[in-house]
C-alpha cells in the first residue's frame, strides 16, 4: 500500500495521503487512532503525537514529507497547536499547577521543530503608558513626543507591534545571513526541567563569540545544526528558522487583531504619556 505521511508543522498535524482507497479494516484502525477525513483535500488528518506518528509508520511503506504551511491553511492571526501536549511538557518543567497555568495563559504561540523541540512565544500586553525624558530629547522635544503619543493612532500601533516585528525582522536577517548573530537553541528552557522535556529557549550568539566557543575557528557556512557544548545548545538551521519565523508571524498577526480591537473600542482615550527631566 503506497501512501505519504505529511507532517504539517503549521497545524502540528499528521496527514495520511493514500494513492488508493485502503481496506475497510485499515480505515477503521485509522479512525480509532483519532484521524478524520478531509474530503476537500482527500486526506486523513489528526493532531501530531509520538504515538500517532509511530502508528502511521506501521501501515506500510510510506514516504514522509513536511510542510510549514500552505496558502489554504494560512490565515491572519490563526493560532493552532495541541494545547494538551504543550501542557504536558510544561508539567515536566514545573511541579506547581499554578506555574503551569501561568505559562499556558501567557502563551501566544509555539514553534514545534522537526525533532519535536518546542519554542514558546509569549503574549504581549497592550502598552498605554509612554514616558519621554532626557535621552535624546531636550525638554520641548520630549513634551512634543508625549503629546504625539496621546494623539497619534499610528504611533500607538507601531509601539505596540514593535516587539513582534523586531523578532520577525531579526530572525529573518539571521536566516538571510544579513546579521552578525546566529540563533542558538538552548538545550533547556527552565532550570530543573525533566530530561525528556522538549521545551527549549532561543538565544542570540555573536559571530565572534561563536568562533571563540568553537576554539577560534569554524566554517560558518556549515555551522547550522551543530551542537556547541560551551554554549549548551545548537545553532538553528534555516529549516528551523522558517518554522520559528512563521510562528512569530502568526503571533504577530493575532496581536495586531487585538490592538486593532482595542483601538476600535477605546481609541486613545486611555493613553497616558508624560515627560520627566532630571536637574543637573
Amino acid at each position: 500500500m503506497e501512501y505519504t505521511i505529511n507532517l504539517n508543522q503549521e497545524l502540528n498535524g499528521i496527514e495520511l495521503i493514500f494513492k488508493s482507497r485502503p481496506a475497510s479494516a485499515i480505515l477503521e484502525t485509522i479512525k480509532n487512532q483519532g484521524f478524520r477525513w478531509n474530503g476537500k483535500k482527500t486526506l486523513w488528518y489528526a493532531k501530531q503525537t509520538p504515538d500517532r506518528l509511530a502508528f502511521a509508520k506501521t501501515l506500510g511503506d510510506a514516504e514522509t514529507t513536511e510542510t510549514i504551511g500552505t496558502a489554504e491553511t494560512k490565515k491572519p492571526g490563526r493560532i493552532t497547536f495541541d494545547k494538551d501536549m504543550i501542557i504536558a511538557e510544561y508539567k515536566k518543567a514545573w511541579e506547581s499547577e499554578r506555574m503551569v497555568k501561568y505559562c499556558i495563559d501567557n502563551l501566544a504561540n509555539v514553534a514545534i521543530l522537526p525533532n519535536g523541540d518546542i519554542i514558546s512565544i509569549d503574549k504581549q500586553s497592550i502598552e498605554t503608558r509612554f514616558c519621554f525624558g532626557e535621552s535624546g530629547y531636550d525638554y520641548d522635544d520630549a513634551a512634543k513626543m508625549a503629546a504625539h503619543a496621546r494623539t497619534n493612532t499610528e504611533y500607538f500601533k507601531s509601539e505596540n507591534m514593535k516587539r513582534f516585528n523586531e523578532w520577525v525582522n531579526d530572525l529573518t536577517e539571521v536566516k538571510e545571513h544579513k546579521s552578525n548573530y546566529f540563533v542558538l537553541i538552548r538545550d533547556i528552557h527552565y532550570t530543573g526541567q525533566e530530561k525528556d522535556c522538549k521545551l527549549r529557549a532561543l538565544d542570540w550568539v555573536r559571530t565572534v563569540d561563536l568562533l571563540d566557543a568553537c576554539g577560534g575557528s569554524a566554517y560558518l557556512d556549515d555551522i547550522a545544526g551543530k551542537h556547541i557544548d560551551k554554549l549548551n545548545g545548537r545553532i538553528a538551521t534555516n529549516e528551523e528558522l522558517n518554522i520559528i519565523i512563521e510562528a512569530y508571524k502568526q503571533a504577530r498577526d493575532a496581536h495586531e487583531k487585538k490592538v486593532d480591537s482595542y483601538l476600535k473600542r477605546y481609541g486613545l482615550s486611555k493613553v497616558d504619556s508624560w515627560t520627566y527631566w532630571r536637574e543637573a
